[in-house]
Protein backbone atom coordinates (compact mmCIF):
# COMPACT_ATOMS: atom_id res chain seq x y z
CA UNK A 1 0.00 0.00 0.00
CA UNK A 2 3.07 2.05 0.85
CA UNK A 3 3.70 2.38 -3.28
CA UNK A 4 0.34 3.15 -3.75
CA UNK A 5 0.04 5.74 -1.46
CA UNK A 6 3.28 6.91 -2.82
CA UNK A 7 1.98 6.89 -6.38
CA UNK A 8 -0.85 9.06 -5.22
CA UNK A 9 1.02 11.12 -3.85
CA UNK A 10 3.69 11.51 -6.93
CA UNK A 11 0.17 12.15 -8.94
CA UNK A 12 -0.82 14.41 -6.97
CA UNK A 13 2.31 16.19 -7.13
CA UNK A 14 2.54 15.92 -10.91
CA UNK A 15 -1.00 17.26 -10.64
CA UNK A 16 -0.23 20.05 -8.57
CA UNK A 17 2.79 20.94 -10.83
CA UNK A 18 0.41 21.04 -14.04
CA UNK A 19 -2.15 23.32 -12.18
CA UNK A 20 0.72 25.58 -11.03
CA UNK A 21 2.48 25.85 -14.29
CA UNK A 22 -1.28 26.01 -16.16
CA UNK A 23 -1.65 28.72 -13.14
CA UNK A 24 1.35 30.87 -14.13
CA UNK A 25 1.34 30.43 -17.80
CA UNK A 26 -2.34 32.03 -17.26
CA UNK A 27 -1.08 34.71 -15.03
CA UNK A 28 1.61 35.07 -17.70
CA UNK A 29 -0.96 35.38 -20.68
CA UNK A 30 -3.01 37.75 -18.58
CA UNK A 31 0.41 39.95 -17.71
CA UNK A 32 0.70 40.08 -21.61
CA UNK A 33 -2.30 40.74 -21.97
CA UNK A 34 -2.58 43.65 -19.86
CA UNK A 35 1.03 45.12 -21.37
CA UNK A 36 -0.44 45.03 -24.77
CA UNK A 37 -3.72 46.80 -23.43
CA UNK A 38 -1.58 49.48 -21.46
CA UNK A 39 1.01 49.85 -24.34
CA UNK A 40 -1.97 50.52 -26.99
CA UNK A 41 -3.69 52.82 -24.46
CA UNK A 42 -0.34 54.37 -23.92
CA UNK A 43 0.41 54.51 -27.80
CA UNK A 44 -3.11 55.90 -28.36
CA UNK A 45 -2.34 58.21 -25.32
CA UNK A 46 0.74 59.38 -26.80
CA UNK A 47 -1.11 60.07 -30.64
CA UNK A 48 -3.47 62.13 -29.13
CA UNK A 49 -0.25 64.04 -26.74
CA UNK A 50 1.81 64.42 -29.81
CA UNK A 51 -1.38 66.11 -31.66
CA UNK A 52 -2.23 68.02 -29.06
CA UNK A 53 1.04 69.55 -28.81
CA UNK A 54 1.41 69.90 -32.63
CA UNK A 55 -2.29 72.28 -32.75
CA UNK A 56 -0.72 74.03 -29.72
CA UNK A 57 2.38 75.02 -31.52
CA UNK A 58 0.93 75.80 -34.28
CA UNK A 59 -1.84 77.66 -32.50
CA UNK A 60 0.85 79.79 -30.19
CA UNK A 61 2.68 80.66 -33.63
CA UNK A 62 -0.26 82.33 -34.50
CA UNK A 63 -0.54 83.96 -31.66
CA UNK A 64 2.77 85.36 -30.84
CA UNK A 65 4.31 85.75 -34.66
CA UNK A 66 7.80 84.65 -35.27
CA UNK A 67 10.57 83.26 -33.06
CA UNK A 68 13.78 85.38 -32.48
CA UNK A 69 15.70 82.57 -34.49
CA UNK A 70 13.29 83.18 -37.47
CA UNK A 71 13.90 86.87 -37.74
CA UNK A 72 17.47 86.68 -37.68
CA UNK A 73 17.67 84.05 -40.74
CA UNK A 74 15.34 86.27 -42.54
CA UNK A 75 17.48 89.57 -41.75
CA UNK A 76 20.92 87.86 -42.33
CA UNK A 77 19.59 86.54 -46.20
CA UNK A 78 18.72 89.79 -46.64
CA UNK A 79 21.65 91.58 -45.88
CA UNK A 80 23.52 88.74 -47.36
CA UNK A 81 21.44 90.55 -51.16
CA UNK A 82 22.12 93.78 -49.88
CA UNK A 83 25.58 92.95 -49.96
CA UNK A 84 26.00 91.11 -53.07
CA UNK A 85 23.94 93.91 -54.99
CA UNK A 86 25.59 97.21 -53.85
CA UNK A 87 29.06 96.57 -55.45
CA UNK A 88 26.29 96.85 -58.75
CA UNK A 89 24.78 99.68 -57.39
CA UNK A 90 27.62 101.95 -56.49
CA UNK A 91 29.17 100.91 -59.76
CA UNK A 92 26.08 101.96 -61.71
CA UNK A 93 25.98 104.87 -60.34
CA UNK A 94 29.95 105.63 -60.33
CA UNK A 95 29.15 105.33 -64.66
CA UNK A 96 26.43 107.88 -64.74
CA UNK A 97 28.66 110.26 -63.10
CA UNK A 98 31.05 109.66 -65.61
CA UNK A 99 29.00 109.59 -68.66
CA UNK A 100 27.44 112.94 -67.56
CA UNK A 101 30.82 114.48 -66.46
CA UNK A 102 32.39 113.69 -70.26
CA UNK A 103 28.52 114.55 -71.55
CA UNK A 104 29.55 118.35 -69.75
CA UNK A 105 32.70 118.51 -70.40
CA UNK A 106 32.45 117.46 -74.29
CA UNK A 107 29.40 120.00 -75.00
CA UNK A 108 31.26 123.22 -73.38
CA UNK A 109 34.05 121.81 -75.49
CA UNK A 110 31.78 121.82 -78.54
CA UNK A 111 29.91 125.13 -77.67
CA UNK A 112 33.36 126.70 -78.06
CA UNK A 113 34.41 125.44 -80.69
CA UNK A 114 31.26 126.86 -82.29
CA UNK A 115 31.81 130.18 -81.11
CA UNK A 116 35.25 130.01 -82.52
CA UNK A 117 34.01 129.71 -85.79
CA UNK A 118 31.09 132.35 -84.99
CA UNK A 119 33.76 134.70 -83.98
CA UNK A 120 36.19 133.90 -86.69
CA UNK A 121 33.41 135.22 -89.44
CA UNK A 122 32.89 137.75 -87.20
CA UNK A 123 28.54 137.07 -86.90
CA UNK A 124 26.75 136.73 -83.53
CA UNK A 125 25.63 133.55 -82.54
CA UNK A 126 23.73 134.16 -79.24
CA UNK A 127 22.03 130.72 -79.05
CA UNK A 128 25.97 129.66 -77.90
CA UNK A 129 26.61 130.51 -74.12
CA UNK A 130 29.50 129.21 -72.44
CA UNK A 131 29.73 129.02 -68.74
CA UNK A 132 30.65 131.63 -66.42
CA UNK A 133 34.09 131.82 -64.64
CA UNK A 134 33.75 129.70 -61.37
CA UNK A 135 33.33 125.98 -60.10
CA UNK A 136 30.68 123.84 -59.09
CA UNK A 137 29.08 120.45 -58.01
CA UNK A 138 27.08 118.35 -59.53
CA UNK A 139 26.55 114.17 -60.13
CA UNK A 140 29.30 113.52 -58.07
CA UNK A 141 31.73 116.12 -59.94
CA UNK A 142 33.36 119.13 -59.17
CA UNK A 143 33.62 121.60 -62.61
CA UNK A 144 35.80 124.46 -63.04
CA UNK A 145 35.56 126.81 -65.69
CA UNK A 146 38.43 129.64 -66.31
CA UNK A 147 38.53 132.01 -69.00
CA UNK A 148 40.72 134.82 -70.56
CA UNK A 149 41.25 137.23 -73.14
CA UNK A 150 38.17 138.71 -75.11
CA UNK A 151 35.86 140.05 -73.15
CA UNK A 152 32.50 140.94 -73.98
CA UNK A 153 29.26 138.73 -74.19
CA UNK A 154 29.13 134.93 -74.51
CA UNK A 155 29.60 134.16 -70.75
CA UNK A 156 33.15 136.27 -71.32
CA UNK A 157 33.81 134.60 -74.91
CA UNK A 158 35.61 137.20 -76.52
CA UNK A 159 32.78 138.69 -78.73
CA UNK A 160 33.85 141.39 -80.89
CA UNK A 161 37.42 141.65 -80.43
CA UNK A 162 38.36 138.37 -82.76
CA UNK A 163 38.26 134.45 -81.07
CA UNK A 164 42.10 134.44 -81.38
CA UNK A 165 42.69 135.94 -78.06
CA UNK A 166 40.29 134.23 -76.24
CA UNK A 167 41.87 131.02 -73.83
CA UNK A 168 39.66 129.03 -71.93
CA UNK A 169 39.67 126.38 -69.64
CA UNK A 170 37.08 123.21 -68.06
CA UNK A 171 38.71 120.79 -66.16
CA UNK A 172 36.00 118.14 -64.39
CA UNK A 173 37.22 115.87 -61.35
CA UNK A 174 35.24 113.37 -59.37
CA UNK A 175 34.42 114.32 -55.71
CA UNK A 176 36.55 110.63 -54.62
CA UNK A 177 38.15 108.66 -57.40
CA UNK A 178 37.27 105.11 -57.24
CA UNK A 179 33.93 106.08 -55.67
CA UNK A 180 32.18 109.44 -57.66
CA UNK A 181 34.29 108.97 -60.53
CA UNK A 182 37.16 106.78 -61.87
CA UNK A 183 38.06 109.71 -64.76
CA UNK A 184 39.33 113.68 -64.57
CA UNK A 185 38.36 115.54 -68.15
CA UNK A 186 39.51 118.99 -69.28
CA UNK A 187 38.46 120.52 -72.06
CA UNK A 188 40.26 123.84 -73.93
CA UNK A 189 40.41 124.88 -77.16
CA UNK A 190 43.08 122.73 -78.49
CA UNK A 191 40.90 119.23 -77.12
CA UNK A 192 39.04 117.03 -74.94
CA UNK A 193 41.78 114.73 -72.38
CA UNK A 194 40.41 112.23 -70.36
CA UNK A 195 42.58 111.40 -67.42
CA UNK A 196 42.56 107.89 -65.32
Amino acid sequence: METTVEGDFDSLKAGAEKSAIRNREMVWKSEKNMMVQLNEENEHDLANLVRARKRNRIQRRKERGYLLVELLIALTIFAILAAMAAPSIVGLQMAANNSFAWNTVSSVYFTGKALAVCNSYQTSCPQLVMPSNGTWQQAGYTFTFSSSGGGGGGGGFGGGGGGSSYNWSFTATPFVYGFTGIHSYSASPSGIVQTN
